[in-house]
């Protein structure tokens, strides 16, 4: 005698069904908010393709690296061009370096640190640019280029060209952090004040003093001063009394805005407490120390 088979549920398949057969979970459409579903919110913050490693140092801004690739272009040109990390290395260990440049999103990093540490025991410029594919099309390739090195030329049409770009990149890579264009003009405006209001000592030497008694509130250092190693015992120091510090680009400029005519390679903004410009000095405090995060 046959026995009737019930259908199966819906809900009970059979076990031996492969998992592409098994019936759908039923979900309500109407539910605004199913609780299997995530919503996922539509301006989310996207990673800035600006994040540039801070070893990264110094980056050229927009234009200098404009300037830069373009050279680079003629360079190649001329013959005056050697491509990748290891033939960097070469002409900065056989003297014929002129400049290295470099791909700041080289991917890890590390493996192009040893470039600007050569450059500087070899007294030679360099500089970072933003992009490798950017800097791989400047050198004559469609591969990226994550560095490359300007050669000299006795003889060469770009001779003037290579002088000028230098003498615009050439910042030595200690004077850290280093003040943007607009954060310099805010330093030494606050500078003049505070010479105005007797809350200024210039000089290394008063520097530290200021320092040392406790009375500092930032230090200014010029990045163009000759041998930059008379200053750098003062970054040392500032970091020991918890003191922000920062370079600006020219001494010429930061002895203008001390008010004197001459050049000031170091100076200190001192703190008084019933001083007009305490609120000015904690925001500039705040701006200074986000450069040494």
């Amino acid at each position: 005698r046959r026995r009737s088979r019930l259908p199966r549920s819906k809900e009970n398949p059979p076990k031996s069904l492969p998992p592409s057969l098994l019936p759908l979970p039923y979900i309500n459409l109407t539910d605004a908010s199913p609780p299997d579903r995530r919503k996922i919110p539509q301006n989310r913050p996207k990673m800035s393709q600006e994040q540039v490693n801070p070893k990264a140092y110094p980056l050229a801004d927009a234009q200098l690296t404009i300037t830069i690739l373009d050279l680079i272009q003629q360079a190649a040109n001329y013959k005056q061009l050697k491509k990748g990390a290891n033939e960097a290395t070469k002409t900065l260990n056989r003297g014929i370096s002129e400049f290295v440049v470099m791909a700041a999103d080289t991917e890890p990093l590390e493996i192009l640190l040893h470039l600007p540490l050569l450059a500087e025991d070899k007294n030679v410029p360099y500089v970072f640019v933003p992009s490798k594919q950017a800097l791989g099309r400047a050198c004559g390739v469609t591969r990226p280029v994550i560095a490359c090195s300007v050669t000299s030329n006795e003889g060469s049409q770009l001779k003037s060209q290579i002088q000028q770009l230098k003498s615009q990149e050439q910042v030595n890579p200690k004077a850290y952090p280093l003040a943007d264009a607009q954060l310099t003009i805010t330093i030494l405006d606050l500078i003049q004040q505070a010479a105005n209001y007797k809350q200024l000592k210039k000089g290394a030497n008063e520097a530290t003093k200021t320092l040392n008694r406790g009375i500092s509130e930032f230090v200014v250092m010029a990045a163009d001063t000759e041998p930059l190693e008379i200053l750098l015992h003062l970054p040392l120091l500032a970091e020991d009394k918890n003191v922000p510090y920062v370079f600006v680009p020219s001494k010429q400029a930061l002895g203008r805005a001390c008010g004197v005519t001459r050049p000031v390679i170091a100076c200190s903004v001192t703190s008084n407490e019933g001083s007009q410009l305490k609120s000015q000095i904690q925001q500039l405090k705040d701006a200074i120390e986000k450069l040494l995060i």
